[in-house]
């Protein structure tokens, strides 16, 4: 079988490129309006055929430069090509020559991991700069590498997806910024920010204990250290800002009001009878009981997880004249009271808030000579 000579191949490419203006020059022409109603307003099937067909005429370009390219290699024709079509280019005065806007890049010899399959730039940037299937990169002219915009109801403007099997290191949508800030939400009427998976929303922390101490900051700041406490910028006049702590592992949490409920009451059968001075006891308070019988009737009416209590104090039946010290469950010593009461007074009540440990107990001492039986009501709860 006879070989075609670089000369024929040429020839090939010439005449398919003098296709491809004859066939760009019609697509132009089908644009403008015409008698039978084919152009700017022709049906939407019309125009999209329109698209594909420049598209491929985008494909039998980049076909023709790598058969070019072919023809004038001395390389082995087994090895791989990589060719781009250049679609668009502007003129940057500040850098003299003209440079890409648009590129089709197409890299066959590489992997995803190190070459854009498109990227469109207006910097002098190799195209694995990018390893996306999408790649966009404003340098001079553009303020945005990739906007995304729909003005459909149920659209998303841009979306990122990382599958199942992806791992947990692997992001839908990824922001970085050197200055700056890397992801920014805006609505107009809507929701700016929306966790619609599960809801879960990871803040990584700062590597120090405390809030910063220096640099710049926005008002409304949100950050986290290294104990997992979290603080907001209300501040930032100063340098390093002003702090304030919402919570951590060393705060109490929120209160939960509850309607005033028994969770202990010395007096009735099983409940241990009254404490003596230089006594103490270990008493859970995480359910509710009955007023008359000592019964659970709510189980978990404090939840697990609580840290403290809003509670109602009362002795009742008190001898001579003593105190009650409430401290967390499982303490060993106390450094205050919590009431005191006198021969006059055996019947009294206070309250306070108590801590918890973690398993929703408080430790009750009594001391100072006298004896009494004693009551805890719990009107709400931190968690």
């Amino acid at each position: 079988m006879s070989t075609r000579s670089t000369e024929e191949l040429l020839a090939d490419v010439v005449a398919e490129l003098a296709s491809v203006r004859s066939e760009l020059a019609e697509l132009r022409a089908a644009q403008r309006p015409a008698p039978d109603g084919v152009g700017a307003d022709a049906p939407d099937d019309f125009r999209a055929t329109s698209r594909r067909r420049l598209f491929a005429l985008a494909g039998g370009a980049a076909a023709a430069a790598v058969v070019a390219g072919t023809a004038t290699s001395s390389l082995p024709a087994a090895a791989a090509y990589a060719a781009s079509v250049t679609i668009g280019g502007t003129a940057d005065a500040s850098v003299g020559p003209p440079v890409l806007t648009t590129k089709l890049n197409y890299s066959p010899t590489t992997t995803v991991a190190d070459k854009s399959y498109f990227l469109v730039t207006d910097g002098a940037a190799a195209a694995d700069d990018f390893p996306a299937a999408v790649a966009g990169h404003g340098l001079k002219n553009a303020i945005t590498g990739v906007y995304g915009r729909t003005n459909n109801p149920a659209g998303n403007g841009t979306v990122g997806d990382a599958v199942v099997g992806s791992g947990a290191t692997a992001y839908g949508l990824w922001g970085r910024a050197d200055m700056g800030a890397a992801l920014v939400g805006q609505s107009v009427s809507g929701v700016d920010l929306y966790a619609a998976g599960t809801g879960r929303v990871l803040i990584r922390p700062f590597a120090m204990s405390g809030p910063p101490t220096t640099g710049s900051f926005a008002l409304g700041e949100l950050v986290t250290d290294a104990r997992s406490d979290f603080y907001v910028c209300y501040d930032n006049s100063v340098t390093g800002g002003r702090w304030r702590k919402l919570g951590g592992a060393t705060t109490a949490g929120a209160l939960h009001v509850l309607t005033p409920t028994r969770v202990f009451d010395s007096r009735l059968a099983g409940m241990g009878g009254p404490i003596t001075s230089g006594g103490h006891r270990t008493i859970t308070i995480s359910n509710a009981i009955s007023l008359t019988t000592g019964a659970i009737v709510t189980l978990d009416v404090v939840p697990p997880g609580a840290t403290a209590i809003v509670a109602n104090l009362t002795v009742a039946d008190a001898a001579s004249g003593g105190f009650l010290a409430v401290t967390v469950g499982g303490a060993t010593e106390f450094t205050a009271s919590a009431i005191n009461w006198t021969p006059s007074t055996p019947f009294l009540a206070n309250g306070g808030l108590f801590r918890l440990n973690a398993t929703r107990q408080v430790e009750v001492f009594a001391g100072g000579g006298g004896s009494t039986n004693f009551i805890i009501d719990v009107a709400g709860y931190y968690l």
